[in-house]
């Protein structure tokens, strides 16, 4: 339920995972998190979470299989900071090595941890066996986030978010044409 001081908002376009080639698959569909975990232009992501940690918003960058996006929220009172940032995410995404180092090795471990449980891996087998072990339908295990590479999750990153015109915008909530109307045409 939306609440009365809140403004939610996704902004869609086609694409995806599916203009990935094979071989860039795995960093591309993993490009979203770890162009995000980057931060912003100047910004790394922990430098960013304290800018905007007074403040009740979240911008988030999504890569499905068909289509890619933006996702998030405010209160009207940091709408103008949600949309700087959702700016800077289209044109000025960060990567950051440091940070992808820590997720993959936190992804290895995790999924290390995992593949010890008898039921994680028979639902691995599961769904391998029902793909035909497609790549495109693979899941993480620790092999795959060896094929990550931040530059090609850079890369694919930056063409599918570098002409936001091609997107759908929706924004619901606490908000007026006239207060929001300005803040899209300058951002």
């Amino acid at each position: 339920k939306l609440r009365e001081d809140q403004i939610l908002f996704r902004a869609a376009a086609p694409g995806g995972t599916s203009l990935a080639s094979d071989a860039d698959f795995v960093p591309a569909r993993v490009a979203d998190d770890v162009i995000a975990a980057g931060g912003v232009g100047k910004f790394s992501a922990p430098v960013l979470d304290r800018i905007v940690a007074s403040k009740a918003l979240d911008v988030r960058p999504f890569i499905n299989e068909v289509d890619q996006g933006m996702r998030g929220g405010s209160t009207p009172q940091d709408l103008e900071t949600m949309m700087q940032l959702l700016y800077l995410r289209f044109t000025q995404p960060r990567a950051d090595q440091g940070a992808f180092a820590a997720m993959a090795a936190q992804a290895k471990s995790l999924l290390a941890n995992q593949s010890a449980s008898p039921d994680v891996v028979f639902e691995q087998t599961i769904g391998e066996t029902l793909s035909g072990n497609h790549l495109r339908r693979r899941p993480e295990t620790p092999a795959t986030v060896d094929q990550w590479n931040l530059d090609k999750s850079f890369a694919y990153y930056k063409a599918r978010f570098a002409d936001a015109s091609n997107f759908t915008f929706v924004f619901v909530g606490s908000f007026t044409l006239d207060t929001i109307k300005p803040l899209v045409e300058t951002y």
